[in-house]
């Protein structure tokens, strides 16, 4: 596909082709060249943003909000079809930063989360101040960018309330009810102010602060699927007789100011403005020690320890390599330091070598483990390890790095294995899910040298937040109109077909899931719950589980594992 486009009132003329197509959603196609982004509706004459509306955005100078810029024109019939905007690369949805294993994982400070809370209440000040209105001010409108300090990006603001234009969206975990009404027939309408909107900021930056949405902690009176009408009938966190996961920071790591302000909102019904926080810098509290036990039907027992919170275990030829926050680790012994805001993932050779591949920014660094000796260095977003090799993405393809030994020196061998679209891939644990033009693909290399993509019937509208692959397992968080549906897919031995089982309005939470070498899979669901399954459509359940989303399993030929802090732990069944 080629498309003609002329640029705003300077008639900049732009040709956009396959090879730039981002993403798709209900309304419009988007494109991106050159760091910006070409936002085209399906259908202009009903969805076309008005300029008037683009002028009144414009009053917003807050350089985190991104706005629409220019109008886009159809070349050869001069109609406005889109409008351009900015291009942002490496970000996450700010839900990401809603769970303890992504704090871990990216080595996110109490300070650098207070921080990024303090940002987001100086841009919401701003967008009132150029008398516009978020108003769906949700988990997914919001972007960020890890680095020194972590930085936000409002997206979607062609949806905002401007002085002449009513919103369009709002998406139900935000919703104030306060600001909600009802006519004689029972619809629902929304009437949005600074307060409604501070609300909602409310909400997301409570989920920020503690991992935990202000109305999802556990009453008696409600179940996982009363998690609206809980909201409805404000039983927030702060209500006697609820209870909150494990996986929740303690709530004293919010600034004085903000916490009292948090208990007017949701406990008291109370809508104002926040306080700024009276000190960037919250209390510290010691990390909660997790007391693991055993339940009626599985047995833990702790099998190893590390000075330092462990990130990653991978069993290679028997032998546990293991990073932990400062250090990485052969078995028992110290091999050397680590930098925890990095990725390290590992690679055997043979002889008995090892090799360890680091991300650093966008490149993957190779590197003898033991010795240091550098191998080689590759330009990727990301990196995950399967079959034992460590994989890639380069010039728009599946890159499989494999090693060998020539004499005494370590040769690093590339082999492309599958076209990629980088601008719409995501790399994942042991997976590639890419957006080709509107339809989902997944994206496996099954074994060396082998690679498919296949493509995930009913998933055009869906938009992945989080997957995981492991052997013939794999999973996915999806969301769409303001669910997040798991879809669990499991592979026949050859990779030939799969089944699909879908999960629907689950509670968004990082994927942990396990595969044995005989195919068992062991998932964890929900906080309360665990499933055992060959099949996608059959499977056991387990109540109470001794572990949480924060504490990653893995699986050796040993059996079944997890990750507790410094620990590890292993899993059996009674």
């Amino acid at each position: 596909m080629k498309r003609e486009l002329v640029i705003g009132q300077k008639k900049q003329r732009v040709t956009i082709t396959d090879k730039d197509y981002l993403s798709a959603g209900g309304e419009a196609e988007v494109y991106t060249r050159g760091g910006m982004v070409y936002k085209l509706y399906h259908d202009p004459a009903k969805k076309m943003l008005p300029p008037q509306k683009m002028q009144e955005l414009a009053l917003i100078t807050d350089p985190q909000v991104i706005l629409p810029q220019d109008v886009i024109f159809d070349a050869k019939t001069g109609n406005p079809v889109g409008y351009t905007t900015k291009f942002v690369d490496n970000v996450d949805p700010i839900l990401k930063i809603f769970n303890k294993a992504y704090k871990t994982a990216n080595n996110l400070s109490h300070q650098q989360i207070a921080e990024l809370v303090k940002k987001l209440q100086l841009t919401l000040g701003n967008i009132h101040s150029a008398k516009c209105l978020a108003v769906d001010f949700n988990e997914l409108n919001i972007l960020i960018q890890l680095g020194f300090e972590i930085v936000p990006w409002f997206i979607d603001t062609d949806s905002y309330a401007t002085p002449s234009f009513k919103a369009t969206a709002i998406m139900d975990s935000i919703r104030d009810r306060k600001a909600t009404t009802y006519d004689s027939s029972g619809n629902m309408h929304y009437n949005p102010t600074v307060l409604s909107d501070w609300f909602s900021w409310a909400v997301i930056s409570f989920w920020i602060y503690t991992n935990c949405h202000p109305y999802r902690g556990h009453h008696p009176k409600y179940t996982p699927k009363d998690k609206h009408k809980q909201m409805d009938d404000n039983i927030s966190v702060f209500h006697k007789g609820v209870r909150v996961p494990p996986t929740v920071e303690d709530f004293n790591i919010i600034p004085k100011r903000h916490l009292d302000w948090y208990k007017l909102v949701f406990e008291r019904g109370d809508r104002s403005i926040p306080p700024l926080a009276d000190s960037t810098i919250p209390l510290l509290v010691p990390a909660q020690i997790i007391t693991i036990t055993g339940t009626d039907k599985l047995s833990v027992d702790q099998v190893a320890s590390c000075g330092a919170d462990i990130l990653h275990v991978q069993q290679i030829m028997g032998v546990n390599y293991v990073v932990t926050k400062d250090a990485v680790y052969s078995g028992n012994n110290k091999i050397r330091a680590n930098d925890a805001s990095k990725k390290v993932l590992f690679c055997p050779v043979s002889g008995g070598s090892m090799v360890a591949a680091t991300k650093v920014g966008h490149t993957v660094e190779f590197a003898e483990l033991y010795s240091g000796e550098k191998i080689e260095t590759l330009r990727s977003s990301d990196l995950f390890e399967r079959n034992g090799a460590i994989y890639t993405v380069t010039n728009d393809t599946l890159i499989e790095n494999t090693f060998t030994t020539i004499g005494t020196k370590l040769v690093l061998r590339t082999k492309g294995i599958e076209n990629i679209l980088s601008l719409t891939a995501k790399i994942f644990p042991g997976c590639i899910i890419q957006d080709l033009l509107g339809k989902k693909y997944l994206t496996i290399p099954y074994a060396l040298g082998r690679s498919f993509s296949k493509y995930l019937p009913g998933l055009d509208r869906v938009r992945i937040i989080d997957a995981k692959s492991d052997k013939n397992v794999t999973v996915l968080i999806g969301e769409e109109k303001g669910k997040y549906n798991r879809y669990v897919i499991v592979f026949d031995r050859k990779y030939q077909n799969m089944d699909i089982r879908v999960d629907e309005d689950v509670t968004y939470e990082p994927i942990n899931f396990a595969v044995l070498d005989n195919g068992l899979c062991l998932l964890l669901s929900d906080e309360n719950q665990i499933q055992l399954f060959s099949a996608a459509t059959q499977y056991e359940t387990l109540d109470n589980p001794p572990f949480d989303a924060s504490m990653p399993l893995f699986a050796t030929s040993k059996g079944f594992f997890f990750i507790n802090g410094n620990t590890i732990h292993q899993l059996k069944r009674k």
